[in-house]
């Protein structure tokens, strides 16, 4: 029997109102919001150039009681985030079964209260989801970001990356894949970016992006620069240019990764929950830290 609910696309001039749903018990649902936030600023930024990149959709249009929606980002690495503020997702298990089945498709940054909804989904469509790699979400007030003090190097100089960065920039991130080459340069173009060039040579060190759900990604040191105060030096300076631009800071960190979450805390960075990126097995194991 052919199912009533259907997916319907949420209207751009409503995403604020959704977004601003996502404030309740902050920080709780930060991706969340962070994510709606990112594609209201770039559809403000050029609604016709990124207009084809983002969906919201909610079931038969109602989501004004509990805010049940999905964000999909139709770009390369392509992804899925499910929000509620229910504590019932049966409404999200609906809506994620009328999901198009066919091709690749991850689901970023799930909450232990969502789980159930993608392996829904998977059931529905006969294959399995994974969870190869749990994270940490951390958390930074802007309040506190901008108290920050970024260190003091007359070997450095800090500056956003170029589309020129992202070979470096994906060479060496260990979940590169092969569409991760366009999405980093998407990352670099459309984000806030922060890189750590040598004064004399111009060679680029260390970096730190951000992901389409707003949290801080792909922070990397060259292998060469290691134990130098590089990782630390970039992370201040994006945590310090988002709080100058009214943004708090977030990360999800691999739970066994302890030298990044030892950064982290060190920096005033505090630990919030757990989060997964889900796969479909057999189509990916990699994630976005």
């Amino acid at each position: 029997m052919e199912s009533k609910n259907k997916l319907i696309e949420l209207p751009v001039a409503e995403w604020l109102t959704l977004r601003d749903m996502y404030l309740r018990d902050w920080p709780e649902h930060n991706t969340e919001y962070n994510a709606l936030n990112n594609a209201i600023r770039l559809m403000e930024m050029d609604g016709e150039r990124y207009g084809n990149e983002f969906k919201v959709l909610t079931l038969n249009g109602e989501w004004k009681s509990d805010g049940t929606f999905l964000l999909i980002l139709d770009v390369p690495r392509a992804g899925t985030l499910l929000g509620t503020l229910g504590d019932n997702i049966e409404r999200l298990k609906s809506a994620v079964e009328l999901l198009d089945s066919t091709g690749e498709r991850y689901f970023y940054s799930c909450v232990d209260k969502v789980k159930p909804a993608v392996h829904h989904y998977a059931n529905v469509n006969h294959f399995t989801y994974t969870t190869p790699h749990p994270c940490i979400f951390h958390y930074l007030r802007k309040e506190d970001a901008v108290k920050l003090e970024i260190p003091k190097r007359d070997d450095v100089i800090l500056k956003p990356l170029s589309e020129e960065n992202a070979v470096t920039v994906n060479e060496i991130w260990p979940h590169r894949d092969k569409n991760s080459m366009p999405f980093v340069k998407r990352l670099i173009n459309t984000d806030f970016t922060i890189g750590a060039f040598d004064k004399e040579t111009g060679e680029l060190m260390a970096w730190c992006l951000r992901l389409p759900i707003g949290s801080l990604g792909l922070l990397q040191v060259k292998e060469k620069y290691f134990r130098q105060g590089l990782g630390r030096l970039v992370t201040i300076a994006q945590a310090k240019q988002l709080a100058e631009n009214g943004q708090d800071s977030s990360a999800t960190i691999l739970f066994e990764n302890t030298a990044s979450r030892t950064l982290f805390r060190s920096l005033g960075f505090f630990e919030w929950g757990e989060r997964s990126w889900m796969f479909q097995e057999g189509l990916g194991s990699g994630h976005y830290d």
